[in-house]
């Protein structure tokens, strides 16, 4: 009988260990049969990498196997004596930890992860993007698995709650969501479909699974998988475009669920996540929509982040009024990659 698709699991750190081993618990109780997890440290400054290897010793059993490379290593599609040894385990005894040496956001950490799984001795069939500070459902891969093998889609998004799985956070994104909500009844609506599949333009990107041709399609179109310069946030919006463009489509599957910890800040932000928010919906804005729709944008955009910046202000938040402001003139400027700002915002966090 031959073996059900491949999913490598990408699951990006930085500085979160408490969060990545809750997420690797959840992992631990899926009943999908074959996965692999892959820990990407994203150039953590404290002891993540430490406390994920002494997870990784108590919890993945006697005769168990974690694979640590460099960037460069898993690059190159890591080595083949241990890449040979991975495969003789069960999916909840071994693991592989790559440790970049600098933080190069979600869309590069990510890019490091969904190239080991696609070049290494035994290709991935699927990669599924699990952020750190969620968790999963254990039917949850089986189900994504099923409706992309039922939908023939592509990417696959899992329906999103919130921590206490009160009410449903997030189930798809679509273009409209660029305008900040403000002229959502007036655009058209790219969620359709009834039952536990539904069409939708993007996937949720804190829980979102890629088929490896899809993958592959987007990179020979792009040149990379996510969008390496977007650095973190609206890359799922981008990703998908790109494989739309390539014949695929995104869906969402709604038995497949995940839980998201709101993010931390008052209003669920930080100041370096409200920058690139602001800065990237410019840049996909521009991407994706239509030529009527992006002028409609532009006329919207500036007014919605200069309102919501003096509403910081006047709630005494300057370093979240700031961050907005920064991110709409770096996205007219057109400049990209990491906010020079980020780590002097983000280092009273850091433990």
């Amino acid at each position: 009988m031959a073996k059900p698709p491949l999913v490598a699991i990408s699951i990006l750190n930085w500085n979160g260990w408490p969060d990545t081993l809750e997420c690797l618990r959840s992992i631990q109780a899926l009943d999908y049969p074959h996965y692999l997890m892959i820990v990407v440290d994203n150039g953590s400054r404290n002891d993540s990498v430490a406390r994920i290897k002494e997870w990784a010793a108590r919890n993945l059993g006697a005769l168990h196997l974690l694979v640590e490379y460099s960037q460069a290593v898993a690059l190159a599609g890591g080595e083949d004596p241990r890449e040979s040894a991975l495969e003789g385990l069960p999916p909840s005894n071994k693991m592989v930890l790559i440790c970049n040496e600098e933080n190069l956001g979600y869309t590069g950490g990510n890019n490091v992860a969904i190239h080991y799984a696609l070049t290494r001795r035994r290709s991935a069939d699927y990669v599924f993007l699990l952020n750190n500070d969620a968790t999963v459902a254990p039917d949850c891969l089986s189900e994504l698995v099923r409706a992309d093998q039922q939908a023939d889609a592509g990417v696959v998004g899992a329906t999103i709650f919130n921590a206490t799985r009160q009410r449903v956070a997030a189930a798809g994104i679509t273009p409209d969501d660029l305008y900040w909500g403000v002229l959502s009844r007036w655009i058209p609506r790219w969620r359709e479909g009834k039952g536990d599949i539904l069409d939708t333009f993007g996937p949720q990107g804190c829980a979102v699974m890629l088929r490896s041709d899809a993958l592959r399609a987007v990179r020979k179109s792009r040149g990379e998988y996510l969008e390496s310069r977007l650095f973190m946030y609206w890359d799922e919006l981008s990703f998908a475009h790109a494989a739309r463009q390539a014949g695929y489509k995104a869906v969402v599957a709604t038995r497949a669920t995940a839980c998201h910890k709101s993010r931390r800040g008052p209003g669920g932000k930080s100041g370096p996540s409200l920058y690139y928010i602001s800065r990237n919906r410019i840049h996909v804005a521009r991407e994706i929509l239509p030529t009527r729709l992006k002028l409609l944008f532009h006329l919207v955009h500036t007014p919605v982040v200069l309102a919501q910046s003096a509403r910081n202000l006047l709630r005494q938040r300057p370093d979240f009024a700031r961050a907005l402001v920064c991110g709409l003139l770096d996205g007219y400027r057109g400049v990209y990659g990491k906010w020079k700002f980020h780590d002097q915002e983000l280092a009273k966090t850091v433990k």
